[in-house]
């Protein structure tokens, strides 16, 4: 029983973490010259003046490769709520070391969630600190490891859709492909200044159909095209239509706030992400093996008892 209600909490945990829904790319993507994804983005989306600020804006950023961020999550329905997460973000490939803080409604859908937990992703891996109850549960191991390439590894079709879009949904938040993909909207406007924490901002916006955002994302690489072609009709059926972007940036050509909003049936999706401190040190590393167990075997032990009970 205490082990299964650990993994209850790991699986809360982890589904809020990975619920930082917006389209982006996976690592291989940040390694490609920001100039090259804006120049097929502006191809199909954004033209003129604003695609050549968008790709500058692209570049400066993705040349930065680190920066403090802080984002708000808001979730909707019963199970909603909103989570603060403030860190340290680097990308190319992307590492995030991020202390998590659920409000009210969020812990109360889950009456096992801290009121703070620290999270790394690093190697394509998310790393959850437990606390001091649940590691004592877990043989005093204190962090528990979801590896999202294992993941996919052996799955069937609808759980590589499931793993390969927590991978996007993880590496989207690399800065440089929000602009990248602000870049994708055929409707990329310039809104005006505005003051974003005391600072003069100039604000883009755009939006992006779900077959224009997926058209622009070229990340979910796991998956074949029939399997790409369902994950799109799926999101369709859950009644997502499209999906919107803003952002601000700074006299410096780096963006100093983004936001994204998912519109569902349940409701809207936001995220806002405030970004600071460009190029600060991140050095994010996997906490020592002694002190992880793996959520993937763990699920797995807990099916096979099940099976066998």
């Amino acid at each position: 029983m205490r082990l299964t209600r650990t993994a209850a909490f790991g699986a809360a945990g982890l589904a809020t973490a990975l619920l930082l829904t917006a389209c982006g790319g996976d690592d291989k993507a940040a390694d490609k010259p920001a100039e090259k994804s804006g120049d097929k983005a502006a191809a199909s989306g954004a033209s003129g003046e604003v695609a050549q600020v968008m790709q500058a804006v692209a570049k400066k950023t993705t040349d930065a490769g680190s920066a403090k961020v802080s984002m708000t999550m808001k979730m909707p329905g019963a199970m909603g709520g909103s989570m603060e997460m403030s860190g340290v973000m680097g990308w190319g490939p992307l590492a995030m070391d991020l202390t998590m803080k659920p409000d009210e409604q969020s812990r109360a859908a889950d009456p096992d969630m801290p009121e703070t937990s620290r999270m790394l992703w690093v190697d394509n891996a998310l790393y959850i600190k437990l606390d001091e109850s649940a590691a004592d549960d877990m043989d005093g191991k204190s962090w528990m490891k979801l590896d999202m390439n294992a993941a996919l590894e052996g799955a069937d079709a609808s759980q590589r859709q499931s793993a390969s879009n927590g991978l996007d949904n993880m590496n989207n938040q690399d800065p440089a492909k929000q602009v990248a993909l602000l870049l994708s909207s055929p409707n990329v406007k310039y809104v005006g200044e505005e003051k974003v924490d005391g600072v003069t901002a100039q604000r883009y916006k755009g939006t992006l159909t779900v077959d224009e955002a997926m058209e622009a994302n070229d990340s979910l690489e796991f998956l074949d095209k029939t399997e790409r072609e369902q994950l799109v009709e799926n999101m369709k059926q859950s009644g997502i239509k499209d999906y919107k972007i803003d952002v601000w940036v700074n006299k410096d050509d780096l963006p100093v706030r983004i936001d994204t909003r998912t519109n569902t049936p349940q409701g809207p999706v936001e995220v806002s992400q405030r970004l600071s401190d460009y190029g600060t040190t991140v050095g994010v590393k996997a906490p020592p093996a002694d002190e992880v167990f793996d959520f993937l075997e763990m699920m797995k032990e807990l099916e096979e008892a099940g099976a066998g009970a």
